[in-house]
């Protein structure tokens, strides 16, 4: 059943001024179905829309970059508002992404990758997240920067402080060792 069955509204002599106030009823009083069908239609036109979107982009690119930066400078408070309200929301999945990030930059694998290939506990004393506060860092070679382990603050601290070489490992062992038979 069509709303506004009057079939004079595209009879001549109609102004445009009627027409688009029957217009603008029929999208208030069909607003769902006319995004269900939207959806469909766009949900089958997937690609052929994503190529049409891709090359107006293309041939507008310096008029749309010019709208976007019209409309920054316009709304500056009001993205920036939305922007902390977003930020304010979502603060666990930004930190998360951000990590994986930086993550994946630092050390060329993601943070589950890293956790898949080395585990859930420092690779040296076996500590795991939560005793005695740990966390777990990822561990790289300074100089080449291939990742070589996870392992807990206190032992990627100390390695480093030791120059993250094993002759600063051995001298360390060798000062313990002496340190015991006195």
């Amino acid at each position: 059943m069509h709303f506004l069955t009057d079939q004079n509204h595209n009879q001549p002599g109609n102004t445009m001024s009627d027409k688009r106030e029957y217009a603008k009823a029929y999208r208030v009083a069909n607003k769902v179905m006319l995004q269900d069908k939207r959806k469909a239609h766009d949900s089958a036109n997937k690609v052929k829309l994503a190529a049409k979107r891709k090359d107006y982009y293309a041939t507008n690119k310096d008029k749309i970059e010019e709208q976007r930066k019209d409309y920054r400078a316009a709304n500056k408070d009001k993205i920036a508002e939305r922007n902390k309200n977003y930020r304010a929301a979502n603060k666990d999945k930004i930190t998360a992404y951000r990590s994986d990030v930086c993550h994946k930059r630092v050390y060329g694998i993601t943070l589950e990758e890293s956790i898949l290939q080395f585990g859930t506990a420092c690779n040296n004393c076996g500590h795991t997240p939560g005793e005695d506060d740990t966390l777990l860092r990822t561990d790289h070679c300074h100089d080449t920067g291939k990742v070589r382990g996870r392992l807990c603050n206190r032992c990627n601290v100390g390695i480093g402080q030791l120059g993250d070489t094993i002759e600063g490992l051995e001298s360390a062992i060798r000062y313990l060792q002496r340190s015991e038979k006195t």
